[in-house]
């Protein structure tokens, strides 16, 4: 009888630790698709608020006036420091290639600061034009684009490319990332 307790016992723990193990694969999975999630609804919220305050601009460009340009430009910088300390909020995801992920997502907020700058620069002096405009937004629609590749591409396990590919909020954004700058 305690034989048959001991192997009962055995086959218990045996499904305890499988399950526990299982577990783990599939928290790493979901860990992977809700930092995908996260880092694409931060850009898909950023993409919304730029492209609205360069519709601003854009829907009446005969009648550029100074506040109407230093209010846009107000707007998209504090769109893109919040994608920034959004995406610095996040970490590294809890993969392989987790650190240099991060590093992408740095290197992105960099140059998207680096843009607006140059924006709030040539609007601080009176000079910034239609055409200084969508030159910025297109190095940013490209430095989004590129960053966003370059995240599924990175780890050889593919967890962010299926993290990427399965999470809904990258659904909507990837929609978005083909109108940037539209």
């Amino acid at each position: 009888m305690a034989t048959r307790h001991l192997g009962l016992l055995a086959v218990v723990l045996a499904l305890a630790t499988m399950s526990t193990v299982a577990g783990c694969g599939g928290d790493k999975e979901n860990a992977s698709e809700q930092w995908a999630g996260d880092v694409c609804s931060q850009l898909s919220t950023w993409v919304t608020s730029v492209q609205d305050a360069v519709s601003s601009l854009t829907a009446n460009p005969l009648s550029l006036d100074k506040a109407a340009v230093q209010a846009a430009t107000k707007d998209v910088k504090v769109a893109t420091d919040e994608l920034v300390n959004g995406l610095a909020d996040l970490g590294p995801p809890q993969t392989d290639s987790g650190e240099q992920a991060k590093s992408e997502l740095d290197d992105l907020g960099s140059q998207l600061q680096q843009q607006v700058g140059q924006v709030e620069q040539e609007a601080k002096a009176g000079s910034l034009s239609l055409v200084t405009v969508t030159s910025a937004l297109a190095t940013a629609s490209s430095a989004v684009r590129s960053t966003y590749d370059s995240l599924q591409s990175l780890d050889t396990g593919g967890e962010l490319r299926d993290g990427f590919e399965n999470a809904g909020s990258c659904d909507s954004f990837r929609q978005q990332v083909d109108t940037i700058g539209d």
